[in-house]
């Protein structure tokens, strides 16, 4: 898959202003994941209603806004239907998150070493959540889970050291040592 940056407008610094591409160039123009950085407010907005590309830690396969990791304060989700694995790996500067009602599956290191992640705010309609995909959140404290979500895989939670309460509803399948490390739990709820 190829990925094109277009930068235009250029802000008072020179810089340019913004970062547009698609998150899956094989996808047809009307199921298109498109995302677009925002410099001034370290915006990372997604729009149209396809996909993300699964991306890894290899440098041909990185996800393109990743340059810019330690600087994105805000991610906003359009109709998006998966998070593809790695694709917010290491985005330190989040702090709050909400999923659209679209989104149905989080993939594999998604949120792995988010630290500065505190809040999940709306989950969407979610059914899976990878391996590792919140790994090493040590900012997180509450996690209420969507009834809607039917699979947390292995280590999906590990090292999220500040949790004090989780609440599921209709888990079928929690894969091994999901909520490892997760020293702070005082309440398990599922109603």
């Amino acid at each position: 898959v190829t990925f094109e940056y277009i930068e235009t407008k250029n802000d008072l610094c020179g810089k340019p202003s913004r970062t547009k591409g698609a998150c899956d160039s094989t996808l047809k123009d009307e199921n298109v994941c498109k995302y677009e950085y925002l410099h001034v407010s370290k915006t990372l907005q997604f729009t149209g209603n396809g996909a993300m590309n699964n991306y890894d830690t290899t440098s041909t396969n990185t996800a393109p806004w990743l340059e810019k990791k330690t600087i994105i304060s805000t991610i906003t989700i359009g109709e998006i239907t998966t998070i593809g694995n790695y694709a917010f790996n290491g985005c330190t500067g989040i702090t709050t998150i909400s999923f659209p009602t679209t989104l149905t599956s989080i993939g594999s290191n998604a949120f792995n070493g988010c630290t500065g992640l505190q809040t999940v705010t709306n989950w969407g309609s979610i059914t899976t959540i990878g391996n590792y995909a919140f790994n090493g959140c040590t900012s997180l404290t509450t996690l209420t889970l969507p009834d809607s979500l039917k699979i947390i895989e292995s280590y999906a939670f590990n090292g999220c050291t500040q949790v004090k309460t989780i609440t599921f509803y209709k888990v079928t399948t929690i894969g091994e040592n999901a909520f490892n490390n997760c020293d702070e739990v005082t309440s398990i709820k599922i109603p």
